[in-house]
């Protein structure tokens, strides 16, 4: 059985020279879609920032603690060193929801307002 996921990961206090192999490495393991670093707030020093979201599914069991294990582990190896590595699962499946509904009835309300 798998379930929809929406992952944060951030990347603290890596080695700006291994960024690529670091999001190289975190793509591998989950499908973000795109990345962004700290740099141009740094004002030209390199980035100890580097964090991505993307959306896709656990499969095969594994849990939310199995698949950080994981990410952590991908992204520490290709750092070549230990850094901070925070992540944040979702599960978009069972979110929280406020329902909204507009008919003919509320037509003339909405265009008054």
């Amino acid at each position: 059985m798998s379930r929809r996921y929406g992952m944060y990961v951030k990347v603290i206090g890596f080695d700006p020279k291994r960024q690529s192999e670091i999001e190289d490495a975190a793509n591998e393991e989950w499908s973000f879609g795109g990345w962004s670093d700290n740099k141009k707030f740094r004002k030209g020093k390199k980035p100890i920032e580097l964090d991505a979201y993307g959306e896709s599914d656990l499969t095969g069991g594994e849990s939310e603690d199995e698949f950080a294990r994981r990410m952590a582990k991908a992204v520490m190896k290709a750092n070549g060193k230990a850094c901070k590595v925070e992540i944040n699962a979702t599960c978009l499946e069972d979110l929280p929801y406020t329902p909204f509904s507009f008919d003919e009835e509320d037509y003339k309300e909405l265009l008054q307002e």
